[in-house]
């Protein structure tokens, strides 16, 4: 698969390529600050940002303060651990809308949700895995093992993350693609 843009190629303007990030939350936590530091460094001229939270809860702090100005936020409210179908046709409707050219998700919920409403609305799903999760039943592992060959590839943030969830739900480990989390020198 390829991202198209939504700039037309004969009118000689760079093509603006949709991306959308898929989170549970922007609670304060490892996966939210590490997406916060990465929507700064995004050429604004090439991309629209979006960010869309599932789950959103009044009393718990959250990072939305700390996004970039451009960044266009959805908020949707499904339980935490339930299957809300009326918060998912939301999402449904939130891409068909938008048309991104690339999701990218973190955690099992997300990536799951992404990789299979790709098929049907046809963008690139990029899942993200960000740790070893043992606590992964088998149902999960299969959803993992059979979502795996949706996506072009999976992101891990290290090689230990990568060889851990390939073994763990028994996906080729050529099917990840290692990027670290960067660190931004001059903040620290």
């Amino acid at each position: 698969k390829t991202m198209t843009g939504t700039a037309s190629q004969s009118t000689g303007q760079t093509p603006r390529y949709r991306v959308c990030f898929l989170l549970n939350s922007l609670g304060v936590g490892g996966i939210e600050r590490q997406l916060l530091a990465q929507l700064r460094s995004y050429d604004r001229a090439k991309y629209d940002l979006h960010l869309i939270t599932l789950y959103n809860y009044e009393t718990h702090p959250a990072l939305y303060d700390q996004l970039p100005a451009d960044v266009v936020v959805h908020k949707f409210y499904a339980t935490y651990g339930r299957m809300n179908l009326k918060e998912l046709w939301g999402v449904i409707k939130l891409f068909r809308q938008i048309k991104p050219d690339l999701v990218v998700s973190s955690m099992f919920g997300p990536n799951a949700f992404n990789r299979l409403t790709s098929v049907f609305l046809r963008y690139i799903p990029v899942p993200r895995e960000h740790n070893t999760y043992t606590d992964r039943g088998l149902i999960q592992r299969c959803i993992e093992h059979i979502c795996s060959y949706i996506s072009p590839t999976i992101v891990a943030v290290s090689k230990e993350v990568a060889n851990y969830s390939a073994q763990q739900s028994r996906i080729p480990r050529e099917k990840f693609t290692v990027i670290n989390n960067g660190i931004d020198l001059k903040a620290i």
